[in-house]
């Protein structure tokens, strides 16, 4: 019996959520307008959930040969220990983006979200800020001119309107 990997189960997820949030948002009775960013965010979810999907599920769940080895005490769980580590470390990341979307706006949250991330990956400097101020430049591109959608801009900054 193959145990299934816990990505896949992640990728399910995500794929639920995905469709969930593009089913809701055309049924919303709202303005067109607030219609068109779950159906965008939900969309690129969905795509790249069934890709990851259909990637898990041809590759299976053969592990790295280094990480076949299984842990010195029975029962210890050691690989799922570092797997779900890694998992909580990048729900953290996620959160510190939505509070500072919520704290300084898409703009500058997006930029200094990259820059952090990309260093900590191990990124040069000039890549890191190469990537961050493109990001948000191509946000802002498609949302509030190709979209006409107003970005958020922060709460410390909603003293400028």
């Amino acid at each position: 019996m193959k145990r299934l990997s816990g990505d896949l189960y992640v990728f399910a997820v995500i794929f639920a959520i995905a469709l969930l949030v593009i089913i809701w948002s055309l049924f919303i009775e709202t303005q067109d307008e607030s219609k068109v960013l779950p159906l965008v965010i939900g969309g690129f979810a969905l795509v790249l959930a069934a890709i990851g999907l259909v990637k898990k599920a041809r590759v299976g769940t053969s592990l790295p040969v280094a990480a076949k080895s299984e842990p010195s005490e029975p029962g210890t769980g050691t690989q799922s220990k570092t797997e779900t580590a890694r998992y909580l470390l990048n729900l953290a990341w996620l959160w510190g983006l939505g509070i500072g979307i919520y704290l300084a706006g898409y703009a500058v949250a997006i930029f200094l979200f990259v820059l952090l991330y990309m260093k900590w990956l191990g990124a040069r400097w000039r890549t890191a800020i190469v990537c961050a101020i493109i990001s948000p430049l191509v946000v802002y591109g498609v949302f509030q001119l190709a979209l006409k959608m107003d970005l958020y801009r922060g709460l410390l900054f909603s003293w400028l309107d």
